[in-house]
């Protein structure tokens, strides 16, 4: 189908072979347990608008934000898998740290089980906006969760 129906067009080569068997399968039984993973935030840098970002303002640089958390939870009725060790990627992935996490690579989330990542920012060089990605890897659809990380450096 989705080579075939024209509206599917904007899947093709993007839905893998397993992909195709998860969904099939849901499409099948549509009522069939999934895991449903969640995004929370907390700390100076979390959004009062959305769990998928961190913005943790201004900060000096060669200085240090406080830390913010980011808890991925599994509300869902069926385990998830994490994947390979989160990462900080983007044009500015160097200037944010993952200071400590208990999401580590191969770990089960078993329903209403979660993991936290604990970031700060730590910016380097000119003023300006920087930007960047925390990234953490799972086996179910779309195969990862991001969360934006933004900061900017201060005069």
């Amino acid at each position: 189908a989705i080579n075939a129906v024209p509206q599917m067009a904007p899947l093709r080569g993007f839905v893998q072979g397993s992909q195709l068997d998860d969904l099939a399968a849901y499409i099948g039984t549509p009522d069939v347990a999934s895991p449903d993973l969640r995004l929370a935030t907390r700390g100076p840098a979390a959004s009062a608008f959305s769990s998928e970002r961190l913005d943790f303002g201004a900060t000096r640089a060669d200085g240090t934000s406080a830390p913010s958390t980011v808890r991925l939870t599994n509300i869902g009725a069926v385990s998830v898998r994490l994947g390979s060790a989160l990462t900080l990627a983007g044009d500015h992935a160097q200037e944010f740290e993952l200071v400590a996490t208990d999401c580590r690579e191969g770990a089960v989330l078993a329903s209403q089980q979660s993991c936290e990542a604990i970031i700060a920012f730590r910016p380097r060089g000119a003023p300006g906006l920087r930007a960047a990605s925390l990234r953490i890897p799972h086996d179910w659809v779309g195969g990862a969760t991001h969360v934006a990380l933004l900061g900017h450096v201060a005069p």
